[in-house]
């Protein structure tokens, strides 16, 4: 083998554990990404420079009374994000893309989080 060419492997490397890392995400929200969209009303609103109306997309999956708020940031900028709902929280987890959780302190019926330049974020949502 030629001495340069595990360089030459490594970006096919990076690319192949990307793709795996990809995979064990989906399998772990399939079920939540093919649930019924919710008929509960949210109000999305931002923070930053956007040339946009509406640079945080956002849809809202409901499961058993489990909520899971899919959010993406389609500016290639970071952004605050506040997620305003009609019920009380009890409580907001966001779901990482490694499959750790973080927990996010609710405000009564609203959270805020950040998201990076052209990310998606996903957080389970349960209401009082």
């Amino acid at each position: 083998m030629a001495q340069g060419l595990p360089d030459r492997l490594s970006p096919d490397r990076a690319l192949w554990a990307g793709a795996v890392e990809l995979n064990a995400e989906l399998d772990r929200l399939t079920p939540r990404l093919l649930s019924p969209t919710a008929g509960l009303h949210y109000d999305v609103y931002f923070s930053g420079n956007s040339p946009t109306r509406r640079p945080i997309r956002t849809m809202l999956k409901e499961t058993d009374g489990r909520y899971t708020l899919l959010a993406a940031n389609v500016e290639g900028r970071p952004l605050g994000g506040r997620f305003q709902f009609t019920r009380a929280i009890a409580s907001v987890v966001r779901l990482n893309g490694d499959g750790s959780q973080t927990a996010i302190e609710p405000a009564g019926s609203m959270f805020r989080d950040a998201l990076n330049a052209l990310a998606a974020a996903v957080y389970e949502v349960r209401f009082r």
